[in-house]
C-alpha cells in the first residue's frame, strides 16, 4: 500500500513539473479621458491541462477555455483565438463607455467565478476640478479562496491542484491618460502611464493608484479671457485719454470771465 501511494505521489510530483505555468493569465484596463474604458483579458493554457478539464468537467463535454468564451460573448466581449508558445487560449476585448459604473457593479469580466473574486472598493474615481482633473483607482483581488480546500477529501488532488495554481501566472495593468502620482504597482511601463501587478493567488492583491493632469483647455480659455480683458481696458483707458485732449481749454482773452468786464 505504502508502495502504490509512493508510486501515486512520484506521480503527482512528475504532473506538477511538467505543468509548471501552465496558465498564463493576463488583465489590461485601459482609462480613457472621456470616462470610458477599454478591458480585456487573455487565457492560455497548456493542452494537456485543457484536455484534463475537459475530462472532469461537470455534465458537459466542454473544456474550461470554451465555457468562458462563451461566457465572455453573452457579457459583449470580442473573442480572439490566440496560439502562443505551445499554449492556445483566448483574448476578449470591450469596450466600456461609463467606467466608473461598471466597476460599481462588479461585473467587469462578465465570468461569475472571476468576477467574485474582485472586490471594487472605491473602484475609479474621477473629480473634474477646472484647473486639474484627478484619477484615484482602488480594487482588490481576492484569490485567497484558490487555495483553500474546505472539504478535507482527495489531498493528493489538492496538493496538486495548489501546486499548479501557485504557478500560475497572473498579472493585472493599468494604463492612464497621464503618468501615474502615486502606486503600489511592481513595474511601470510607457513613461510611468501603464502599470504592471503581479497577482499571487491564495492572498488579496489590493491595487492603488493616484494620478492628476492639468486642464490644459480651461487654463487656456482662463488665459485667452484675460488677455480680452487686458486689450479692452486699454482700449477704454486709450480712449478716455483721447477724448480728454481733444477739449480746448477757453479762451480767457476773447471770452473774459463775467467778473473782469467793466462796469457801465
Amino acid at each position: 500500500m505504502k508502495k502504490h501511494r509512493l508510486i501515486y505521489t512520484i506521480l503527482l510530483l512528475f504532473i506538477v513539473i511538467t505543468l509548471s505555468g501552465c496558465i498564463d493569465a493576463k488583465f489590461h484596463l485601459t482609462v480613457n479621458k472621456d470616462g470610458s474604458g477599454d478591458f480585456s483579458y487573455q487565457m492560455l493554457m497548456d493542452p494537456t491541462l485543457l484536455a484534463f478539464t475537459a475530462d472532469y468537467n461537470d455534465g458537459t463535454d466542454d473544456d474550461a477555455l470554451t465555457e468562458m468564451i462563451n461566457d465572455a460573448k453573452e457579457s459583449g466581449f470580442t473573442i480572439t483565438n490566440l496560439n502562443e508558445n505551445g499554449k492556445v487560449g483566448f483574448k476578449a476585448d470591450k469596450h466600456i463607455n461609463n467606467l466608473q459604473e461598471e466597476l460599481k457593479g462588479g461585473e467587469l469580466f462578465g465570468q461569475e467565478n472571476m468576477d467574485s473574486s474582485i472586490k471594487p472598493g472605491e473602484g475609479l474615481i474621477v473629480d473634474e476640478g477646472f484647473f486639474k482633473t484627478r484619477y484615484k483607482f482602488k480594487m482588490d483581488f481576492d484569490m485567497s479562496d484558490m487555495l483553500n480546500n474546505d472539504s478535507g477529501e482527495f489531498d493528493e488532488i489538492d496538493n496538486i491542484a495548489q501546486s499548479m495554481i501557485k504557478s500560475m501566472n497572473f498579472s493585472f495593468a493599468l494604463t492612464m491618460p497621464v503618468s501615474a502620482l502615486t502606486h503600489n504597482a511592481g513595474k511601470t511601463e510607457d513613461d510611468g502611464k501603464t502599470l504592471v501587478w503581479t497577482l499571487l493567488p491564495g492572498q488579496k492583491n489590493e491595487i492603488e493608484m493616484t494620478a492628476e493632469v492639468w486642464n490644459v483647455k480651461n487654463i487656456a480659455l482662463l488665459i485667452a479671457l484675460i488677455i480680452l480683458f487686458a486689450i479692452l481696458a486699454i482700449m477704454v483707458a486709450k480712449r478716455k485719454k483721447s477724448n480728454n485732449q481733444s477739449i480746448d481749454p477757453p479762451d480767457i482773452l476773447t471770452n473774459p470771465p463775467a467778473s473782469d468786464l467793466p462796469e457801465d
